[in-house]
């Protein structure tokens, strides 16, 4: 029977020093982990820095895109006169019908702005066109001011971050069954935005703009028969419950077109009356005599008013 071999012990000598190597290698573990700490709290730190100089750079960014927006859209006013509120609105519309729509919330904020500057190109229209109503226009007139879109279009797409708005006001006169401008688009083959756009502009341009519906009820019944022709059937719906939202018996239009022949004493006006040459005749909240409407009409057949004569209705007077 062979005799087991005993395994040597280590010597005390041995076993001190493998327990100072040990402490050695844990040392540099934990000067190494320390370092890595600082240097990811370093980096930390710098990544904290550099995302609040980014946040603040694209809030100016931001704020100067809104300030160029905005000088466009006085621009577009002094050509002609009424058209920013009428932009406004149009864009309060439009983004609610977007949001309805289930578009992403950077598209929403794209349709909006666009629909703010969305007449741009009139800014290249001859002003005695722009002047002139729908049953003035002869088919010259008719064929230059269908062109405007285009024109708005052109002095956008060259502009950085105006790309995709310009693309959507380029396409805000194609019609949903295939027979608009500029490019024959049908459906879905037009941006989303300019179907959004249309179908706000025409609202605003017949209830308010034009006046031609006593009622926002009237006036949607009357834009009904152009779906899926001119409009989107599918965003009459949002369009519906928007106006009745905003422009119910509670909320009625504040503000009446009024022929010049038409003026009374006592009425007030509810915008600024320039002139053609741009001559501020009387200013918004001016009460009217029959002295002020005697020289408004005598104005008139020389140098006529811009956008017409608006006054305050009744209620909105009192």
């Amino acid at each position: 029977m062979e005799t087991p071999v005993l395994q040597q012990c280590p010597t005390i000598e041995q076993i001190s020093e493998e327990n100072l190597r040990l402490k050695a290698q844990l040392k540099r573990q934990e000067e190494m982990y320390e370092n890595s700490n600082m240097e990811l709290l370093k980096w930390m730190v710098e990544s904290e820095k550099k995302s609040r100089q980014l946040t603040k750079l694209n809030a100016a960014l931001k704020k100067i895109f809104l300030s160029t927006v905005e000088i466009v859209q006085n621009i577009i006013e002094i050509k002609d006169p009424g058209s920013k509120d009428h932009s406004e609105r149009v864009s309060r519309c439009s983004r609610f019908l977007a949001q309805k729509m289930a578009v992403s919330p950077t598209q929403v904020e794209l349709i909006a702005i666009a629909a703010k500057i969305h007449e741009l190109g009139k800014v290249a229209i001859p002003e005695s066109i722009l002047q002139k109503s729908d049953d003035e226009l002869d088919e010259q007139d008719s064929r230059i001011l269908e062109h405007y879109p285009v024109l708005g279009a052109a002095c956008l797409e060259n502009i950085p971050n105006f790309q995709k708005i310009a693309r959507i006001i380029k396409h805000q006169n194609e019609y949903y069954d295939g027979k608009g401008k500029p490019d024959g688009f049908s459906g879905d083959q037009i941006p989303i935005g300019s179907r959004i756009i249309a179908i706000a502009d025409y609202f605003d341009t017949i209830y308010f703009m034009q006046q031609e519906y006593e009622t926002a009820a009237e006036a949607l019944t009357g834009l009904q028969q152009h779906l899926d022709t001119l409009f989107d059937g599918k965003i009459f719906p949002h369009l519906y419950a928007f106006v009745i939202q905003h422009y119910s018996e509670t909320e009625e239009r504040k503000d009446t077109k009024i022929a010049p022949h038409l003026l009374r004493p006592g009425m007030v006006l509810a915008r600024d009356i320039i002139s053609t040459n741009n001559v501020l005749l009387l200013p918004q909240h001016t009460e009217l005599d029959k002295k002020k409407i005697e020289k408004l009409l005598k104005h008139q057949n020389l140098d006529p008013i811009q956008g017409g004569i608006f006054i305050l209705n009744e209620r909105s007077a009192s």
